[in-house]
């Protein structure tokens, strides 16, 4: 992937949010706004489910 750009947390009561701006090249950006498009979801949306899957694998492995 590209640079991380900048990174902010945002902490509540409820949930811990994580924000981070990736510069990544124009040929991937394009790939995963259509895909984003496809599945009829923000591209936001799109790596939400990303980070989840991601989290659920590592929780997974953690657990054996």
């Amino acid at each position: 992937m590209g640079r991380l750009k900048s990174t902010a947390i945002s902490t509540s009561p409820e949930e811990d949010i994580v924000t981070f701006i990736v510069r990544l090249p124009l040929p991937l950006r394009k790939t995963i706004k259509m895909l984003a498009a496809r599945e009829g979801i923000t591209i936001n949306d799109f790596f939400i489910r990303a980070a989840e899957k991601e989290v659920a694998d590592v929780v997974a492995n953690a657990k054996g």
